[in-house]
C-alpha cells in the first residue's frame, strides 16, 4: 500500500488505519519512512493471561474501600446541592447559596473525612 492510500484510509477511518499498521508491523516515525523499534511489553507473560488459565481473581471490596466508595458520591452530592439555587428554580427546597468559601471548606472537610474513613496516617495523608 502506498503512502497516499494509507493517508486517505487514515483520514476516513483512523482506527482502521492504525490497526492495519499494527497488523503489518509497519511502524514509521511521522512519515519519515524509518521503521521504529517498538516494544509493547518486554516483561514476561503474566501467568493469569496465558491460554487455559483461570484468569484474575474476582474483584472484591473490603469494608474500608466500601466506606470510601460511599463517601465520595455523598460528598459530591452535598457540594452540588449547596450551589444549586433551588429558590430561583421554584423548587421548595432550602437554598444554601454556597460559593467559593463554603465550597472550599466543604471540600477540605470531606477530604479529611475520607482520609479518616480510609484510615490513612497523617504523614501519608499530608504527603499525597
Amino acid at each position: 500500500m502506498n503512502d497516499d492510500a494509507r493517508g486517505d484510509n487514515a483520514r476516513r477511518e483512523p482506527l482502521a488505519g492504525v490497526m492495519a499498521s499494527m497488523a503489518a508491523n509497519d511502524w514509521t516515525a511521522a512519515g519519515s519512512g524509518n521503521k521504529m523499534d517498538v516494544h509493547m511489553n518486554d516483561s514476561p507473560a503474566d501467568p493469569q493471561t496465558l491460554p487455559g488459565s483461570p484468569g484474575p481473581p474476582p474483584f472484591t471490596m473490603a469494608g474500608i474501600r466500601r466506606g470510601v466508595a460511599a463517601s465520595l458520591p455523598l460528598s459530591a452530592s452535598v457540594m452540588i446541592y449547596g450551589v444549586i439555587p433551588w429558590e430561583d428554580l421554584g423548587i421548595g427546597l432550602p437554598t444554601l447559596w454556597w460559593w467559593f468559601p463554603e465550597m472550599t471548606a466543604s471540600f477540605l472537610l470531606f477530604a479529611i473525612l475520607i482520609g479518616l474513613v480510609s484510615r490513612m496516617s497523617e504523614t501519608n495523608f499530608t504527603s499525597t
